[in-house]
């Protein structure tokens, strides 16, 4: 797509400016994260230097997610399908489509897809 760069693999990031996520886009990630190590595709709405971190995220069943934390509150709500989020030290939360979740920073977490795709907006601060 002429309105990303490529910054690895399954990564692009959106060039500077408004950015739209269509259709397009998903069907453009649904195209490559199958193919993908990870089995995972995202798209940065933000720049590198960017305080607040937006993504697109395109999950397959078994992609590879680590439990990890993160310095700052991440964000996440259900476009399509469903997933699980593990905790180190709490239940897990289920969540579909249409739902949110909001993770404090330090939070040790795991996204796991139960459905065939799961697709995310995501936000990091």
């Amino acid at each position: 797509m002429k309105d990303l760069i490529e910054v690895g693999p399954g990564v692009w990031r959106a060039k500077p400016g408004v950015v739209a996520w269509t259709r397009a886009h998903i069907a453009f990630l649904e195209e490559r994260a199958f193919d993908t190590p990870k089995l995972r595709a995202r798209i940065l709405a933000h720049q590198e230097e960017d305080r607040l971190h937006e993504m697109l995220i395109y999950f397959c069943r078994g992609s590879e997610n680590p439990m990890h934390a993160h310095d700052g509150p991440e964000s996440a709500y259900v476009i399509f399908g469903n997933l699980w989020i593990e905790f180190a030290d709490r239940p897990s939360i289920h969540l579909g489509k249409g739902e949110f979740l909001r993770i404090p920073a330090g939070i040790m977490h795991q996204p796991m897809p139960v459905t065939d795709t799961c697709i995310i907006e995501t936000v990091l601060r």
